[in-house]
């Protein structure tokens, strides 16, 4: 709504300069968009606290979910039965009280949970009309368990779905489906393998390829973590029949349950507080290049080592990130979203700054690092961008993550784990020789040109490394 002083207030949430070139900036919170952006940071906050709390070393994964509900997208997360995989899931769930879509994938299950059944009483009269009741089409959230079992007809069905968010059903219906969520006991080349088995070589790889995050959860975890997870649950008994007698222990900090998210709000907050400088841009389009590249010759090599050892290299090798169009142009909202969900747990988001806040957080160049959320398996532990012991590089990415490589449970399990270092090591590389390139032509440049201009605007990565 237009006001007297001639600024623009955004659903009562921001208040924005009038336009310049068609971009409105952001210049400070609205009252009712303090109070909004409080409770969805202390909601964003007590929610990560719990989640890692109940789920050792799964901070770059929780952040991912988070991500994947945020940007209405699809992930696909696979490892072995018992790894947690669906109980995550449904932990991210407890953030809003919308409807869930759940499914058991079965070989002998049809399209109906995807498109609907039809309306007898319809068809007895020469009508063709489909009851869309009870599927995917009208719930929030999705969680389809074991999708690697799934009927041709289940999956082609969903195909749409996870692009489109539309289903036919005698006619094409838009479902209301934010997010959705798969989990597979197989990995990726052997989930693409079972298609091509079946006929469907092409299949396989546009159904992955609309997953935007791909994780890889194991079931074991380090000493410390299990001592850690078997207190808390010997705690959360014995308090629990405390209770019986006393029932200020049902009280305890150890039942406490996760606060509702407003992911509207994070998607509105997201849209006018996050912004991109210009040399983000042009780094951002180089560094995918740079990434599709090296995949596609890590592919090559894979297949050629698959045709003659098939024991060393049981699959040709599947990346996380299949470099497409349709992906490419998501990859800038996943940079924005993953920076302004640290930005709320950060201490930059405290109180005593928000009436400060006058302007857009900018991203520059280091900010690619977050896109290791996409274009790496994502598996347990932590991933940050740290400064490198060699001054020339400057920041680089570290994963500190709890894959043993040195005890894996068969010949199978150390390929997989070999693949995702290799995708580790290959995004480190890349991306430390990148900002290196930024750098020196930084330090080339006239003080008097654009270039020098936008890198002299405050990093936000930088920010959060020094509170």
């Amino acid at each position: 709504m237009l006001q007297s002083s001639a600024l623009l207030s955004v659903d009562e949430l921001v208040t924005l300069a009038p336009p310049v070139n068609n971009h409105y900036s952001f210049i400070g919170f609205t009252a009712e968009g303090i109070e909004a952006f409080k409770k969805l940071r202390d909601a964003v906050r007590h929610n990560t606290r719990l989640f890692n709390a109940q789920f050792a070393n799964l901070e770059a994964y929780y952040h991912v979910l988070m991500l994947t509900r945020a940007t209405e997208s699809n992930a696909f997360v696979f490892g072995p039965p018992g790894a947690a995989k669906s109980s995550t899931i449904n932990e991210l769930f407890k953030s809003e009280n919308t409807n869930v879509f759940r499914l058991q994938m079965n070989p002998l299950l049809s399209d109906a949970p995807f498109t609907g059944i039809q309306r007898m009483d319809k068809a007895m009269s020469g009508e063709y009309e489909v009851n869309t009741q009870g599927s995917i089409a009208e719930s929030e959230r999705a969680l389809i368990d074991e999708i690697e079992k799934g009927s041709p007809a289940a999956l082609g069905a969903l195909l749409s779905v996870l692009q489109e968010r539309q289903v036919l059903a005698g006619r094409l219906v838009q479902t209301k489906v934010k997010a959705i969520f798969s989990t597979s006991n197989s990995n990726l080349p052997q989930f693409l393998q079972m298609f091509t088995e079946s006929g469907q070589r092409s299949t396989g790889p546009a159904l992955l390829n609309r997953f935007h995050f791909k994780a890889y959860l194991s079931n074991w975890l380090p000493r410390e973590d299990k001592l850690r997870l078997d207190t808390l649950s010997l705690q959360k008994k014995h308090l629990k029949m405390a209770a019986k007698y006393h029932p200020g222990a049902q009280d305890n900090a150890v039942f406490a349950k996760p606060m509702n998210i407003n992911w509207d709000h994070m998607n509105e907050f997201t849209e006018f507080m996050i912004e991109f400088n210009d040399l983000f841009l042009h780094a951002a389009a180089d560094f995918e290049d740079a990434f599709r590249i090296e995949s596609h010759k890590t592919i090559r090599e894979s297949e050629t080592l698959h045709r003659h050892d098939r024991i060393t290299e049981p699959y040709v090798y599947a990346p996380s990130f299949e470099s497409t169009e349709r992906l490419r142009q998501h990859l800038l909202n996943v940079i924005r979203t993953s920076a302004f969900i640290d930005f709320l747990l950060s201490d930059l988001a405290n109180d005593e700054h928000l009436t400060n806040m006058k302007k857009p957080i900018k991203l520059g160049p280091s900010s690619l690092w977050r896109l290791y959320t996409t274009m790496t398996t994502v598996v347990s532990g932590n991933v940050a961008l740290v400064q490198n012991t060699d001054k020339e590089l400057g920041l680089n990415i570290r994963f500190v993550n709890t894959l043993d490589e040195s005890n894996p449970r068969d010949s199978l399990e150390d390929w997989q784990i070999q693949n995702i270092k290799g995708e580790q090591k290959r995004f480190t590389e890349l991306l430390g020789k990148h900002l290196n390139a930024i750098n020196q032509q930084l330090k080339v440049a006239s003080p008097f040109t654009s270039l020098a201009a936008v890198a002299k605007q405050e990093d936000f990565e930088r920010l959060l490394k020094a509170q």
